[in-house]
C-alpha cells in the first residue's frame, strides 16, 4: 500500500516467489495521476457506478419531498371532512324504540347466563394407595434405556482428531467402551469425555492403529443396550512440490486512507518466499512507509504507510 500516493511513486513493480521446487516472477506497471472525486475504495475502474449512485440518491430525496407534500394535502382534506360532519345537529340522530330495546336485551341475556355459569373443575389426582395412576408396563418401560443417537462410522486421514459420540435416553446410564471386543484403554491419545447421557470418546492425532470397531455399552438397573461403529484411518499422500505460479496481480487506490495497494495471489508447494522490487530496488518491511503482508487464500500485499519506525 502506498500512503498518499504521488506521481513519483509510479513505476514498474516486480514480485518474485521462490521455493525448493523453483521460482517465478511477475511485473506490474503502476500509473497514478491525481485523486478522483468518485473513486471506489477497492477498484478504480468502478468510478462510474459511484457517480450513478449519487444521481440516484438525489432523485430519491426529491421524490420523498413530493410524497411528504401529498400526505400533508390528504391530512388537510380529512380534517375539513370531520368539521363538516360535526355540523350535523343532534336531533337528526334517530332514537331507539322500545321494541328495539327489548330485542337487544333478549340477545344479551344468554351471554349473561353463560358468564355466570360455574366453570368445570379438574378431577383431583388419585393417591398411590388408591391404585396405580398408569399401568405398570408403561411405568417400567420409562426406566429402560434407549438410543437417541447411535455411533456412526467415521473415516479420517492420519493426524486428524476423531470424535466418537452417542446419546442414550433413560435414567442413570453407566457407559463402557470397547475396541474390537476389548475394553478401551484411556490415555492422553484416547480420552474419555462421557458425561451423563452423552457418550463421547476423542482420539487425538489419529494413527493407522486407531482403526477398528468401537462399541458403547449403556447400562442401568433395568436394562442394558449397546451400539457400534467403525473408525477407518487412512494414510495421507506424500506432499507433492509445485513451482510457484502467480494467479492474480492488481493495484487499487483506497480513498478512505489515501493508500495505493499492490496485490498478488500465488500458488506453490511448499509455500513460496516473496521478494518485492521497483525499478530494480528491493523492498523490505524495515524500509520507510513499506508494509508487506500475507493474507488469506495466498494473497500478498505491498503497502506504503506514513511514519513507520
Amino acid at each position: 500500500m502506498i500512503h498518499k500516493p504521488q506521481p513519483s511513486d509510479c513505476g514498474m513493480y516486480e514480485c518474485r516467489a521462490k521455493n525448493s521446487d523453483g521460482q517465478a516472477k511477475i511485473k506490474h506497471e503502476v500509473k497514478f495521476n491525481s485523486n478522483e472525486q468518485f473513486v471506489h475504495a477497492h477498484r478504480i475502474e468502478h468510478a462510474e457506478r459511484f457517480k450513478r449512485n449519487v444521481v440516484e440518491d438525489s432523485a430519491l430525496s426529491l421524490s420523498s419531498e413530493v410524497l411528504a407534500q401529498s400526505a400533508q394535502l390528504v391530512i388537510s382534506a380529512s380534517v375539513d371532512q370531520q368539521d363538516t360532519f360535526s355540523d350535523v345537529p343532534e336531533n337528526s340522530i334517530p332514537e331507539i324504540t322500545d321494541e328495539e330495546q327489548d330485542i337487544k336485551e333478549a340477545d344479551e341475556l344468554p351471554k349473561q347466563i353463560k358468564a355466570s355459569a360455574p366453570k368445570p373443575r379438574a378431577m383431583p389426582r388419585r393417591h398411590f394407595d388408591e391404585g396405580p395412576i398408569e399401568p405398570f408396563i408403561i411405568r417400567d418401560s420409562k426406566k429402560k434405556l434407549t438410543w437417541e443417537a447411535k455411533i456412526k462410522s467415521i473415516t479420517a486421514s492420519e493426524g486428524k482428531d476423531i470424535k466418537i459420540v452417542c446419546i442414550v435416553a433413560g435414567p442413570q446410564p453407566q457407559f463402557k467402551w470397547q475396541k474390537n471386543g476389548k475394553p478401551l484403554v484411556w490415555s492422553n491419545h484416547v480420552v474419555n469425555k462421557t458425561k451423563g447421557e452423552f457418550g463421547c470418546v476423542i482420539i487425538k492425532n489419529a494413527t493407522l492403529e486407531d482403526s477398528g470397531e468401537y462399541t458403547a455399552q449403556a447400562k442401568n438397573a433395568d436394562s442394558e443396550i449397546e451400539c457400534s461403529g467403525r473408525v477407518t484411518v487412512f494414510a495421507t499422500a506424500k506432499q507433492v512440490e509445485t513451482v510457484p505460479t502467480f494467479t492474480r496481480v492488481t493495484d487499487y487506490y483506497d480513498i478512505r486512507v489515501n493508500d495505493l495497494v499492490i496485490e498478488v495471489q500465488i500458488r506453490g508447494t511448499p509455500i513460496p518466499i516473496l521478494k518485492w522490487e521497483r525499478d530494480g530496488r528491493e523492498f523490505t518491511n524495515g524500509m520507510d512507509r513499506v508494509i508487506i503482508a500475507r493474507e488469506k487464500d495466498d494473497v500478498y500485499k505491498l503497502r506504503y504507510v506514513a511514519n513507520i519506525r
